[in-house]
Parts: structure tokens; C-alpha cells; sequence
């Protein structure tokens, strides 16, 4: 049972499967990190982590959570808010054999979020690459359904690069 006082709480969904936490110490260097597939460095693309696509994460925070001695009987009602963003990704691939030939296409996409701090309701400074698979080849395009934590804004200067790997 806790002692009574004010606590500072963070809430969020933990039945993720590519959604860990770090640096569980306090509010403030809580993190979220989806999983790392490896580093790039190549000449053609950031040097960022390249990371899976997060689990749908939700999270809040309250400030100020009163612990009296009565608080079983005590209610509070909370607003977790999803930090996961999703995109369609569509290609269109011209000509006549269209999509014919392809038997697989994996995509990634620089500078967007690898992680989030619960915490302090921030993303990190730096940027990351989603890699992700196009799951629907019909004869003319290809979808995938992307999630990431989010996009880092351009005004800081930073570019998204978009990359297919198309097996044929």
C-alpha cells in the first residue's frame, strides 16, 4: 500500500510486444523505445538506428495524485492519449506488367521517432529510420500501413527520406 502524500503518476499500456521501457528510475527519464534493427551508416541514407514499427502506445500523466487514508473508495479519471501515429504508404508502379514481377517490398523512412518519454510528454532530439513491409500488392500499386511515434519537424531542418527495396 503507499503512504499518503502526493504522487506524480505515469499511465500507459504495457501489452506491447515491440514497445520497451527504459530508464524506469523516475518520471522524467522514462522511456518508451520501440525495437532497434541495426545501425546504418551509409552515404545514401541518415546514419540513424533502424528501428521495427511501434505497438499502438498509449499514455498520461497526472501531476498532483492525492494518497489520503481513505483513498480505496477514491476515483480519478484519466485520459490516456495514443502516442502512435499511422500512415498509408501507396505506390503506383506504371507500365504494362505493372506489379506482375514483384514478390516482395520493404520500405523505411528517415527521421521519425523511435521512442517517447512518457514521462515529460517528449520525443527525443534525434531521429530515427522505420523500416516496414508492403503488405498488399494489387496490379497497379502497393500499400503498407506504417506507425511510428512520429515525424521531427522540418523546421529543425530535418528532411524525410523515403527507401523501397523491391524483390522481383
Amino acid at each position: 500500500s503507499l503512504s499518503t502524500g502526493i504522487y506524480h503518476l505515469v499511465l500507459f499500456n504495457n501489452d506491447t510486444e515491440y514497445v520497451k521501457l527504459y530508464n524506469e528510475g523516475t518520471d522524467s527519464t522514462l522511456e518508451a523505445r520501440t525495437s532497434t534493427v541495426l545501425s546504418t551508416k551509409t552515404e545514401s541514407f541518415p546514419s540513424q538506428n533502424v528501428v521495427e514499427m511501434p505497438d499502438v502506445f498509449y499514455s498520461c500523466k497526472v501531476d498532483s495524485f492525492k494518497v489520503t487514508s481513505d483513498t480505496a473508495s477514491q476515483a480519478s479519471k484519466v485520459s490516456p492519449q495514443s502516442k502512435v501515429d499511422s500512415l498509408k504508404v501507396r505506390i503506383y508502379v506504371a507500365g504494362t506488367a505493372g506489379m506482375s514481377g514483384v514478390s516482395s517490398a520493404t520500405g523505411y523512412i528517415s527521421n521519425v521517432y523511435g521512442s517517447f518519454f512518457p514521462g515529460i510528454d517528449a520525443y527525443p532530439k534525434t531521429g530515427s529510420t522505420i523500416t516496414f513491409s508492403f503488405d498488399d500488392m494489387e496490379s497497379d500499386h502497393m500499400d503498407a500501413d506504417v506507425r511510428t511515434f512520429g515525424v521531427l519537424p522540418a523546421s529543425v531542418g530535418n528532411i524525410q527520406m523515403f527507401k523501397v527495396i523491391v524483390t522481383l
